[in-house]
């Protein structure tokens, strides 16, 4: 503002100029002459503000008065001016230049900065104007709020460049009559590029199954035209004639997608006006997929699928009719693990998995039975000697079905039920006059499930000694194992002592047969079943060393 304030300062006292003019009549007389009378003339007063007023040391002197006056040569016109100069120059600068300077250094100098800072919109010119219109409009030019049209773009194009238009809040424009202006300020502007819109088609959704529809929609094609259509090069006409909007716009133009496409295919469109323009667009044919992995009874099918819309929500129906509801991921994929019940029957089931847009997909997987186990010990067995079962990897708490020889009763264990693990154990007598080299062959099948699994051992009656801490564990185990069957503990410490055929085996036995008969009491809390069972422990160990003794050959010298 300052800057502004002084330009037009200093263009107003050297560029603003006054200039006076006289009428100048009447004689000139001198001697041996006599009087003459002069023609009449003019004398002009030309000078600056600043000489008139003595502005910044500037003098008004005799060099800015000219005259027409024609003395006959008689006297210097040079020397008449100096004598005519003070008389002639002070009534006019007080009479006629006082005013005038009074009026620019007051209401003009003056005011110009204050008026420029704090009234910048119409009232800005009013005091200049009504005090010096027609030189004010030769010093500078103001506008406020200058905005492009169409027709007259800020001087001729925007500060951009070609195709640009500015908007400026103020210009302010000193000396604009002279071709390269003294000074132009431009505050706070706006420039916007514009470029020539393109034709554009779009279809929607970007990825599209077998039946469903494709919507296509353009902009900034030629107004009011016809648009004509191809699908991957071929002409296709749409079921109602399309024309642009007075904006060169469409919309709402659906192709439904025929059989024929696979997954992964893409689709191309193109639309043209009648002017020309032209704009293509693709989709991607998606196909809705589920997979579904094999799992035993007990175990977990791992169910996934792909091809589904986004975000939606997808029904998976279960085998046996259940369903279970999961929502479609960011990429269309869906997963979930089904829990295989232990008693589902084996084979083949479906899955189907059906989204909320129609699009659904069908998958099988393969159910079986894992392997159960079925163990009978010891191996080979005595006649009259206890045969333990043992079984395992059956469905949790389901029935089992047993199947055994006839010449082996069930001692111990039934009903036969698996437990919370799937195992179970049951125990049987063999009966006494089995004959050497009987196979005893078992099976078990779950009633639930249909696991099934078979065992054998063979009678023998005189077994290797080797075969004792086989004997031993197996009672062991057999007895902790139906801790609450006192008649089962009894069986098994018998099988412990009666296996072994020396002296020294058989005392490990009837350690181990004590224990288990202990463990069998103290589980069932009842001393008499623990006092049978040491009992014929007792029995058995005395049987193995009388047997073993009776065996020996004599003693040399006896």
């Amino acid at each position: 503002m300052k800057k502004l304030h002084t330009a037009i300062n200093d263009n107003i006292w050297s560029q603003v100029g006054i200039k006076i003019g006289l009428d100048a009549a009447g004689q000139i007389c001198a001697p041996l002459v006599g009087c003459q009378t002069l023609a009449a003339a003019g004398i002009t007063i030309e000078g600056t503000l600043a000489e008139f007023s003595g502005h910044g040391g500037a003098v008004l002197d005799r060099t800015n008065i000219s005259s027409t006056l024609d003395l006959l040569g008689l006297v210097d016109l040079g020397v008449l001016l100096d004598t005519i100069a003070v008389s002639l120059l002070a009534p006019i600068l007080d009479n006629v230049v006082g005013p005038v300077l009074d009026l620019v250094t007051d209401d003009v100098l003056g005011n110009v900065q204050t008026i420029l800072q704090d009234e910048l919109l119409a009232p800005l010119l009013t005091p200049l104007l009504d005090a010096l219109q027609p030189l004010l409009s030769k010093i500078a030019q103001i506008t406020i709020n200058e905005q492009p049209t169409e027709l007259t773009p800020i001087a001729g194009v925007g500060d951009l460049g070609a195709g640009s238009f500015t908007a400026r809040a103020l210009s302010v424009t000193l000396l604009p009559l002279i071709p390269s202006s003294l000074l132009k300020l431009e505050f706070a502007s706006a420039t916007v590029l514009a470029e020539e819109p393109v034709a554009t088609l779009t279809a929607t959704p970007a990825a599209v199954a077998e039946g469903e529809t494709v919507t296509l929609a353009g902009t900034f094609f030629a107004p009011n035209e016809a648009v004509t259509f191809t699908v991957d090069g071929d002409a296709w006409t749409p079921a109602t004639a399309v024309t642009t909007d007075a904006n060169g716009a469409f919309s709402g133009v659906a192709w439904t997608v025929p059989a024929g496409y696979s997954a992964g295919d893409t689709v191309s469109f193109t639309a043209t006006d009648v002017s020309g323009s032209l704009s293509t667009a693709t989709v991607t044919i998606v196909a809705p997929a589920l997979s579904a992995t094999d799992a035993p009874q007990g175990g977990t099918v791992n169910v996934t699928g792909s091809g589904f819309v986004p975000g939606e929500v997808v029904t998976i129906t279960l085998p046996g009719g259940g369903t279970e509801v999961v929502n479609a991921s960011d990429d269309g994929t869906i997963s979930y693990a089904w829990p295989v019940p232990e008693t589902q029957a084996i084979g083949n089931v479906t899955f189907t998995a059906l989204g909320e847009s129609g699009r659904t997909a069908s998958a099988d997987a393969t159910i079986s039975r894992p392997a159960a186990s079925l163990v009978a010990s010891p191996n080979p067995v005595a006649p009259g000697d206890t045969v333990t079962l043992t079984g395992g990897n059956f469905a949790p708490n389901e029935t089992v079905t047993l199947t055994l020889p006839v010449v082996c009763a069930i001692t111990g264990g039934t009903p036969v039920v698996a437990d919370s693990a799937g195992a179970f154990t049951v125990t049987c007598a063999v009966n006494a006059g089995v004959a050497d080299g009987t196979s005893l062959n078992f099976s078990a099948t779950g009633n639930g499930s249909g696991r099934s699994a078979t065992a054998a051992t063979e009678v023998d009656s005189t077994p290797d000694a080797g075969v004792n801490a086989n004997a031993s564990a197996s009672a062991a185990a057999s007895a902790q194992a139906n801790g609450n069957n006192e008649i089962a503990a009894q069986a098994a410490a018998q099988a412990a002592a009666m296996a072994d055929q020396t002296s020294t085996a058989t005392a490990v036995a009837t350690a181990n047969a004590n224990a288990a008969a202990e463990a069998a009491a103290r589980t069932n809390v009842s001393a008499t079943a623990s006092a049978t069972a040491s009992a014929n422990a007792t029995s058995a160990a005395v049987d193995a060393l009388e047997h073993t003794y009776a065996s020996m050959p004599p003693l040399c010298g006896h």
